[in-house]
């Protein structure tokens, strides 16, 4: 149930940048439900809780997709994803992001996996910041419009 929390949590902050989000309690429990389903999908994959004191402060869900077709070669056709990431607010700062990507990342190169994405709402400059101070750089670049 904390880990659906931070579901809502997270959902709810990325809503204050980007309304076409659903309110984090409509959609944290069959949401995280999917998830559990494509992270089952390979044993690289995974949650990770951060404890404190017995209480979880932080919380991150990674897993695995493949790229099809040519366009990639076989060996880096495995590319592990960070998706969801949540530390509470008065832990932030603490290095709990850090410990859990670095985990997740230690997970994926023991399963052969070279390649690491993560995401974030272009208007969270805090997490992007955080995750190029860790080595992540743009990749891709993916543009929106609402009609």
């Amino acid at each position: 149930e904390t880990v659906i929390g931070f579901m809502a949590a997270l959902q709810d902050f990325e809503r204050e940048s980007e309304p076409n989000r659903r309110p984090g309690a409509e959609m944290a429990s069959r949401h995280y439900a999917g998830l559990e389903k494509w992270i089952a999908g390979h044993p690289a994959s995974g949650n990770l809780v951060a404890e404190i004191d017995g209480a979880i402060a932080g919380w991150l869900l990674f897993g695995v997709e493949e790229e099809q077709g040519f366009m990639v070669p076989e060996f880096a056709r495995l590319t592990g994803w960070i998706s969801d990431i949540w530390v509470e607010p008065p832990q932030r700062g603490s290095g709990i992001a850090g410990a859990l990507i670095a985990e997740a990342e230690r997970r994926f190169a023991a399963h052969g996996i070279r390649r690491v994405h993560i995401a974030a709402v272009v208007a969270n400059h805090r997490a992007i910041a955080f995750y190029e101070r860790l080595g992540y750089a743009p990749y891709e670049l993916s543009l929106g419009k609402t009609l």
